[in-house]
């Protein structure tokens, strides 16, 4: 019954996706559903988008609209179903992060080629739904160091749910950010996937888990020392009790020791 509840959910905003791209209203184009897959089709898509392309170029096209337009809608309506072939992450630590909070985060890797050679998590939201996936690159060389799925989601803090200490988290911007400040004893840090992506309803879900305050903790550069302080303004018109951790320059979370997290965790909450 939930499987054909959420299906229908997926029907419903598919159709709404494709009339408003084509122009056209209440139209369906789902023509057939199962428990887990949708039977979507395309033809008036590619009649408009793709007059005198090869098949080899409306193959790309489809293939390029369903990873970043469709499965877009999807994750945002009922989410992510992680793929079944993944395996467990069991490499170790990675970049001075223990195996152990790894795999607490879910960590996996996946042998296809958007994901291959790399680390790959599960992005929930508050609800617990997975709404993206993330995977950083193995290799600290590779050009593209991140890959998100699907591309253009809205990403949420991660974690979504927070383990405050004192009632107050700390936001970071990366999850690798994250990962080692909760890995070495700060685990009411939270990441925000880019200084950009900081606003008031992604606050305000913190405020509705208890949250009073928030500790600011971007990168020591001049971009993160102004990024922080204008989350600092957005925290404090939501009446959350907000200040900037400064770092040294050139400096980020991400690079911090056990003994500097050690006495930051002192300074901050004396504990």
């Amino acid at each position: 019954m939930a499987g054909q509840l959420t299906i229908r959910w997926i029907e419903k905003d598919i159709n709404k996706f494709m009339n408003k791209v084509l122009g056209t209203d209440n139209k369906n184009y789902v023509v057939a559903s199962d428990t887990d897959s949708i039977y979507l089709r395309l033809d008036e898509l590619v009649q408009k988008t793709c007059k005198d392309k090869t098949t080899q170029q409306i193959t790309d096209f489809l293939n390029k609209a369903a990873e970043e337009k469709i499965q877009k809608v999807k994750s945002e309506t009922v989410g992510i179903q992680l793929p079944k072939d993944r395996l467990e992450w069991r490499g170790g630590g990675f970049r001075n992060i223990s195996e152990e909070t790894l795999r607490i985060w879910d960590a996996f890797t996946w042998n296809v080629p958007q994901f291959e050679n790399r680390i790959i998590f599960p992005i929930r939201d508050i609800t617990g739904k997975t709404v993206a996936l993330i995977g950083r690159s193995l290799d600290d060389f590779s050009k593209q160091k991140y890959y998100i799925y699907p591309q253009g989601v809205e990403m949420p803090f991660c974690p979504a749910k927070v383990k405050p200490i004192q009632n107050r988290v700390i936001l970071v911007e990366g999850i690798f950010d994250a990962l080692n400040l909760w890995d070495k004893g700060l685990k009411n840090t939270v990441c925000c996937f880019g200084t950009q992506q900081v606003n008031w309803v992604k606050l305000s879900l913190l405020k509705l888990q208890g949250i009073t305050g928030v500790d600011i903790m971007f990168d020591g550069d001049e971009a993160g020392i102004q990024a922080a302080e204008k989350a600092k303004d957005l925290a404090e018109k939501l009446e959350l009790s907000a200040r900037v951790v400064k770092l040294r320059a050139n400096v980020d979370p991400g690079n911090l020791t056990l003994p500097e997290i050690e006495r930051l965790k002192e300074k901050l909450y004396g504990t």
